[in-house]
């Protein structure tokens, strides 16, 4: 009987398979978008972090500042996207087997996940423009 049932759930099988592949190739393209937008918007802040350490801000205000205003537009995004994958569930309850389309572990671990990622995109180019002589990072450009 165990033959019979893993014979019948096989092509259902493959299906989460393929979803399962698309959902982490998505997850997978979001955190490298995520990171190469956040991260290029604070190496193009080199100049006003050379002003800043100039000035004497501390390095700890300033990646402080960095942080913050690189999750400004993200958590819009994150609850956004939340928003959504909760108005389509009638549609992912359809696909998914013995796991509900509100599993909140899921959507805190992808929630996690993205806020990380963007946070150390916005620490790697604040902490590079807090190492350089201000002098050096007024001449960037």
């Amino acid at each position: 009987m165990d033959e019979i049932l893993w014979g019948s759930l096989g092509q259902r099988r493959f299906q989460l398979s393929i979803v399962l592949l698309f959902a982490a190739t998505g997850l997978l393209l979001a955190t490298i978008g995520i990171y190469g937008i956040v991260s290029y918007s604070g190496a193009q802040r080199t100049g006003e972090i050379g002003i800043r350490m100039a000035l004497g801000a501390d390095t700890t205000a300033i990646h402080s500042l960095v942080i913050r205003q690189a999750l400004f537009p993200l958590v819009p995004g994150l609850v956004a996207g939340v928003v959504a994958s909760l108005g389509i569930q009638q549609l992912i309850a359809t696909l998914v087997f013995d796991v509900s389309p509100r599993d909140p572990l899921t959507v805190v671990a992808v929630c996690v996940l993205l806020t990380a990622v963007a946070i150390g995109a916005a620490y790697v180019p604040s902490r590079r423009a807090t190492r350089v002589n201000p002098v050096m990072a007024l001449r960037y450009e």
